[in-house]
């Protein structure tokens, strides 16, 4: 991710603060307004989910941010917090994300330049990267087919690096300890093709 923290952490609310939605600022108002595109009314509710969710960095769940917004609004349900978050989604301020486990998690785009994800396969750990040649690839394949891109989500899964040395150093323990007993072979994993 890019851009300065500060400018992602400001709040939104009756405070009339403002944040940028990429390149755009996003006034309190403006906010409002496109929450109220797809919504009959901004609750107070939903303006304490907003303010929590633009406080977060990264992904998270809705049962990670009913338990921000616990803190200040502890009346606040979790169906609330899915149905916001199904909101902002609408409105194009948050982005859900669908990683191994089934579980939904929720970014918001307010300040966020545009990423993709490496997965580890093992552990769960999700991290962003940023590649102009992957976009401008994406883009010419667009341009080869002439296909008009609305957006994209690129999910890149793997075994991330902490995962790999854990397996060789387990790898390396249990082939020095087969070497120790009498008459005992060795184990070897099968090849993948």
């Amino acid at each position: 991710m890019n851009g300065d923290s500060t400018n992602r952490r400001k709040k939104l609310g009756r405070e009339g603060g403002s944040v940028s939605a990429g390149s755009q600022p996003l006034t309190t108002a403006a906010f409002v307004g496109r929450v109220s595109a797809f919504a009959r009314r901004m609750t107070f509710a939903r303006r304490v989910i907003a303010r929590a969710f633009w406080k977060t960095e990264g992904h998270v769940t809705a049962e990670e941010l009913h338990r921000l917004v616990q803190r200040e609004k502890p009346n606040v349900g979790l169906a609330t917090v899915y149905r916001t978050l199904r909101l902002l989604c609408e409105a194009g301020l948050a982005e859900e994300h669908k990683f191994p486990g089934g579980v939904s998690y929720y970014e918001h785009r307010i300040g966020h330049a545009h990423h993709d994800h490496l997965i580890c396969v093992q552990c769960g750990e999700v991290r962003e990267f940023q590649s102009k040649s992957i976009e401008r690839m994406q883009e010419e394949v667009c341009r080869q087919f002439s296909f008009l891109a609305t957006g994209h989500s690129l999910q890149l899964f793997g075994v991330c690096a902490s995962c790999a040395a854990a397996e060789q150093s387990t790898m390396a323990q249990e082939a020095g300890s087969m070497g120790k007993g009498k008459g005992k072979s060795k184990r070897t994993r099968p090849r993948s093709r």
